[in-house]
């Protein structure tokens, strides 16, 4: 957590970072990891997209004292699971809910046919998922 907490210091210094826009992210275990960073405020950003984030057994009453203890902070973030993820999906469908029980804004989209992966059209779903946390409609054409 440390080594996160200095790059962010040295990031923010060396560039104009706006931590009501950052996004903190990762797939599976990182995925847990940057959730946690973001609950723990060790981290100043409120929003997450998540890919396959797989919790340790037991963390997720952890994980719900923490998102608890973030109420007010404007938590807001999109989860991409797979259907046939078995370290997965469960989790991830109890972390949103437990996340919006805490107030945050949470949406969770589901690939019913994958395993651990990514879905194979992963840039639409990071398109979704950036325009949910960041509160547009629909994702901007190019």
């Amino acid at each position: 957590m440390l080594e996160i907490q200095t790059h962010w210091v040295t990031l923010s210094r060396r560039f104009a970072i706006d931590p009501e826009r950052s996004v903190a992210g990762g797939f599976s275990v990182g995925g847990h990891l940057a959730l946690w960073l973001i609950l723990a405020a060790a981290i100043p950003v409120c929003r997450f997209f998540l890919v396959g984030p797989s919790l340790p057994p037991g963390k997720l009453a952890e994980v719900t004292a923490l998102a608890g203890q973030s109420a007010g902070r404007a938590l807001r973030g999109y989860i991409v699971v797979s259907g046939r993820d078995r370290w997965s999906y469960e989790g991830s469908l109890a972390l949103a809910a437990s996340l919006r029980g805490a107030g945050a804004a949470c949406e969770v989209e589901t690939h019913p046919t994958l395993g651990h992966a990514f879905p194979p059209h992963f840039a639409s779903s990071l398109a979704r998922g950036l325009c949910f946390i960041h509160g547009d409609s629909e994702p901007k054409s190019r």
